[in-house]
């Protein structure tokens, strides 16, 4: 009998090592791909969290958060996390749903309360009374984006800090002719604007501001430290003193390019040549600008942390309303739109992946959930790239290949 204990203490204390120097491993070849990764698209830094069942939230870093500094990467830096923001409010609306307070198939003008900024907005441009929740949040609106109007680039380049109100935003959207009907079957257009009323529809209901809504989603996730910039604010210097210094490509050809020339160039990284410029001071006026699409502030673990209480905790919206989150219209890119998040089939690794991505002046994030192994990755990089965005190529693929043991696409 004691022989049999002390051999299965044996084979126990084996089983431990190896799985510690798979553990290992696993983190060095990780550390790995993102210092190479770093070089390969000319990145000036990145944080990358990661939480694998059993285990605790990782973060790694690499490269540089200020270039011109000579600061490294930390895993407590702050990065406007863009468009994934964009699956909060999509949350508190089925929420409010799931209390009675509204459906996603209700029209604007029907949630609209008198004297509530939404019935002002549909009282100024009528087109908009007959469109549902449900075709804001999935993107099937037909209206244009704001930041692609002519009047926004007009007025952009005379003033590149305006601090922009939603009614001027509101404004800019609706100088364009719409691309379709709303609610067309199987058309989709991507746009800030569907959000922006969103916010508006749970002000509202709801009777309370966005960002009051928001921090409620914070706190009911666990979300701290965090910031929410609304439109119509100037980010304090508080926060954006938390900021990893965002840049954009010298050669990126990003519109109002002549602008961003007027700040700081720094050498970039990599196997040629190139440049950018430290736009951070700038992106702290544009943040706001996105919100509620945008605008919230953090670091990559609470990030994480966000996806874990929606999606594996599953405390935040009951079972019914989740698969009304994930449950899309075709985009024609090879993934569904649902409510704040992608989904898409991909054998590759193991079926059903959601996701979203974001992208801010100077900056770009990834929030990934593998639901067959209960994996969430997220990413932030500070700088515009193209090696952020997707799943299933750069640096997302890179580290998936890793956490999953799958061959690497290429």
């Amino acid at each position: 009998m004691i022989k049999k204990s002390i051999k299965y203490v044996y084979i126990s204390f084996l089983m431990a090592i190896t799985c510690s120097a798979h553990a290992l491993t696993r983190n060095q070849n990780i550390q790995n791909v993102l210092q190479s990764d770093l070089a390969k698209y000319h990145i000036p830094g990145i944080v990358v969290s990661i939480f694998s069942p059993g285990q605790a939230i990782q973060t790694f870093t690499a490269g540089m958060s200020d270039l011109q500094a000579g600061t490294h990467m930390r895993a407590n830096d702050w990065f406007p996390i863009g468009s994934v923001t964009k699956s909060f409010p999509a949350v508190r609306i089925l929420q409010l749903q799931e209390q009675g307070k509204l459906s996603l198939n209700q029209t604007l003008k029907q949630l609209a309360k008198p004297g509530s900024e939404l019935a002002t907005t549909i009282n100024t441009y009528p087109y908009l009374q007959s469109i549902t929740l449900q075709e804001l949040l999935t993107h099937n609106s037909g209206i244009g984006d704001t930041e692609n109007a002519d009047i926004f680039h007009i007025e952009f380049a005379a003033n590149p800090t305006k601090i922009w109100t939603e009614a001027e935003l509101m404004r800019n959207a609706m100088s364009q002719k719409p691309l379709f009907k709303p609610g067309t079957p199987n058309k989709y257009n991507y746009t800030n604007t569907d959000y922006l009323l969103a916010g508006m529809v749970i002000s509202s209901v709801t009777g309370e501001s966005v960002s009051q809504n928001m921090q409620l989603l914070f706190n009911q996730a666990g979300l701290h430290p965090i910031y929410y910039a609304h439109t119509g604010t100037l980010i304090p210097k508080a926060v954006s003193n938390k900021l990893a210094q965002g840049y954009i490509a010298s050669n990126s050809g990003w519109p109002d390019m002549d602008i961003y020339a007027h700040y700081p160039k720094v050498k970039l990284q990599g196997p040629t040549q190139s440049y950018a410029y430290n736009i951070t001071d700038l992106s702290s006026y544009m943040i706001p600008l996105s919100a509620p699409a945008g605008g919230i502030i953090t670091t990559t673990s609470n990030m994480v942390l966000w996806y874990k209480a929606l999606f594996i905790d599953k405390k935040l919206i009951p079972a019914p309303e989740l698969k009304e989150l994930i449950t899309g219209i075709p985009t024609g890119y090879g993934y569904d739109y649902g409510l704040g998040v992608t989904v898409r089939q991909a054998p590759q690794f193991g079926g059903l992946v959601i996701s979203h991505n974001g992208s801010e002046l100077g900056y770009q994030t990834n929030l990934i959930y593998v639901p067959h192994y209960n994996i969430i990755v997220a990413i932030a990089t500070n700088s515009d790239n193209d090696a952020t965005g997707d799943f299933d190529h750069g640096i997302p693929n890179d580290l998936l290949t890793i956490l999953l043991e799958k061959p690497a696409n290429h």
